[in-house]
């Protein structure tokens, strides 16, 4: 942990400085450069926490993390069927694919 703060402090020391250079400066391929610069900082400290992590013991995690989501596929769920009454109150089951249809249909002999 002493060592994540001792990273923290240094890279946000040097992020900041990059950041307030870039907007201090005038000069175009300068500030090209610097902003090139703070983006490597950024990178790095990204790159050095992660780093951080796995040797203190996260790599375990992560690959249980893996395994379960492997493990855990999605399976497509069969729809169920719709119990839904009609104007008389009788029941009428059907697919949930089959909703739109029936609606339609309904719909088109109105119209008759």
């Amino acid at each position: 942990m002493r060592t994540l703060m001792i990273t923290e402090v240094v890279c946000n020391f040097c992020n900041l400085t990059a950041f307030f250079v870039y907007l201090i400066s005038n000069d175009f391929w300068f500030k090209i450069l610097v902003h090139y610069v703070w983006q490597w900082i950024a990178l790095s400290f990204a790159s050095v926490v992660m780093v951080i992590f796995v040797s203190n013991g996260a790599l375990p995690t992560v690959k249980q993390l893996y395994q379960s989501l492997r493990r855990n596929r999605v399976t497509p769920r069969t729809p169920d069927p719709l119990s839904i009454k009609t104007t008389m109150g009788e029941q009428m089951v059907f697919q949930s694919h089959q909703e739109a249809d029936v609606y339609f249909i309904q719909l088109a002999q109105s119209w008759k």
